[in-house]
């Protein structure tokens, strides 16, 4: 008989592999490396978008500006009044195969995403979004060209619209009905 532990949202404790490459060690669960994500994106989207760019100055100590822990509720405002995102996954272990949630938040937005992002499934949601700048993640040129090219379209209004089917597909509460509509008709199934 072992402990059974019941995490809220968020809550869910990082494995080892997860906390391997982890600049900050206070980081802890999901919630929290979610949240510091999302604030980093959001500072260095505001901070960027306030700004004219002199390449002189891009991606310094200067150019990233930190908000300090946001509220989830909090962090989607400030994801909905941005006019574009941007979504780091490094490289580790099974990467490839990995897709986080936080993904389908900035994609159920409609915004831009800059996405540096490996190979892998991540990758290809980025694709199939339609309105993401890919990058690989350890690739600064690139990234700093494309925050160059995303700053040209932003000032000339000529930022790209995603697919909104591939939106639509993902949204959460159609993927919830349709995953009841499966459980009732196993359940009638099995009752019959």
């Amino acid at each position: 008989m072992g402990l059974d532990l019941d995490y809220s949202d968020g809550q869910t404790p990082l494995d080892e592999d997860e906390k391997e490459g982890l600049l900050i060690p206070t980081i802890t669960t999901r919630g929290e490396l979610d949240e510091f994500e999302q604030l980093g994106v959001e500072k260095a989207n505001e901070w960027l978008l306030s700004r004219k760019l002199d390449s002189n100055k891009i991606l310094t100590e200067e150019f990233v500006k930190d908000f300090g822990y946001m509220n989830h509720d909090e962090a989607v405002r400030k994801v909905l009044s941005s006019d574009v995102l941007w979504f780091m996954i490094g490289r580790k272990k099974s990467i490839d195969a990995i897709l986080p949630g936080k993904m389908y938040e900035y994609f159920g937005s409609g915004k831009p995403v800059i996405a540096c992002v490996p190979e892998g499934a991540a990758k290809s949601a980025a694709i199939e979004y339609g309105a993401s700048f890919i990058t690989e993640p350890e690739d600064v040129n690139a990234i700093k060209e494309t925050i160059f090219k995303i700053y040209q379209l932003y000032i000339n209004k000529q930022l790209p619209s995603p697919d909104t089917n591939f939106i639509d597909k993902h949204r959460r509460d159609l993927l919830t009905e349709t995953l009841i509509k499966q459980f009732q008709l196993l359940i009638k199934n099995v009752v019959v």
